[in-house]
């Protein structure tokens, strides 16, 4: 990732936006609040920009706000679930019970 490209989280819309340069949205994560929980549903990343890591750091961003908040994560975006299964420090923002669920280990 660049130093002209940034996250944002849009709270008001439930996403992380990627913006490259000035205001450029080049993807974005979605997701739904819970009770204590972020389901992570959707990463889409601009096809322009596929490959250049712009998915992971949306991922990581949604990660690292469940964490800030004390909140457990719902991998329910594939792309997510395997950025929480190459990246072991994540796996316990999923909460015990539904590790399983997501083919984490417990």
């Amino acid at each position: 990732m660049s130093d002209q490209t940034r996250v944002v989280h849009r709270r008001d819309r439930r996403l992380f936006e990627l913006v490259v340069g000035d205001d450029e949205v080049a993807g974005y994560a979605e997701y739904v609040p819970g009770e204590g929980v972020m389901a992570i549903t959707h990463v889409v990343v601009d096809p322009e920009y596929a490959g250049q890591g712009y998915g992971s750091a949306l991922a990581e961003a949604a990660l690292s706000e469940a964490r800030d908040h004390g909140l457990g994560v719902l991998p329910l975006c594939s792309f997510v679930r395997a950025h929480v299964q190459r990246n072991p420090r994540h796996v316990a923002l999923v909460p015990m019970e539904q590790r399983s669920r997501f083919g984490l280990a417990a």
